[in-house]
């Protein structure tokens, strides 16, 4: 879920560069999510990030594979499936970020994490007694954040 909150922020799903001018990358529809399978896929490669538009539970990016599939609560839905193309920089970037939040939160336990926190810019205050080095790589992280940030969604 991180994933799409970040996505979201920065108005980027990573859309295929050879799909952006057509917007072949949108596949609308009625799909069905159940028991771990999603019908009328058959597009995405294994282990291929994707958007779900138009669910009542499941909107936001998953990866198809079986593990994230598994994830998904059942349902049909008229919406859309948007293929994405994910950067592994941008990857290994959330994965950073979010062994960052898993060390806030740590922090935080202990009064020592963050004073504020902002789901819509997907920012957030660190405390003052926050060590030197985690603020540092905040900063180091928004700063990686705003290479992949768009002005509006494709």
């Amino acid at each position: 879920m991180m994933m799409t909150e970040i996505c979201n922020d920065l108005k980027n799903f990573f859309v295929p560069e050879n799909k952006k001018s057509d917007m072949s990358y949108i596949h609308k529809g009625i799909f069905t999510i159940f028991d771990g399978e999603i019908t009328g896929v058959d597009f995405l490669l294994p282990n291929q990030y994707f958007r779900i538009v138009g669910s009542v539970f499941n909107d936001g990016v998953c990866r198809n594979n079986s593990d994230d599939l598994q994830k998904l609560t059942n349902e049909t839905f008229d919406g859309a499936v948007w293929e994405m193309a994910v950067p592994k920089s941008f990857l290994e970037l959330c994965t950073e970020i979010q062994k960052f939040n898993e060390k806030i939160n740590e922090l935080s336990a202990n009064d020592k994490g963050y004073i504020s926190e902002s789901f819509g810019g997907y920012s957030y205050s660190l405390g003052s007694n926050v060590p030197a080095y985690m603020q540092s790589l905040q900063n180091r992280l928004n700063s990686e954040l705003n290479h992949y940030r768009r002005l509006r969604l494709p």
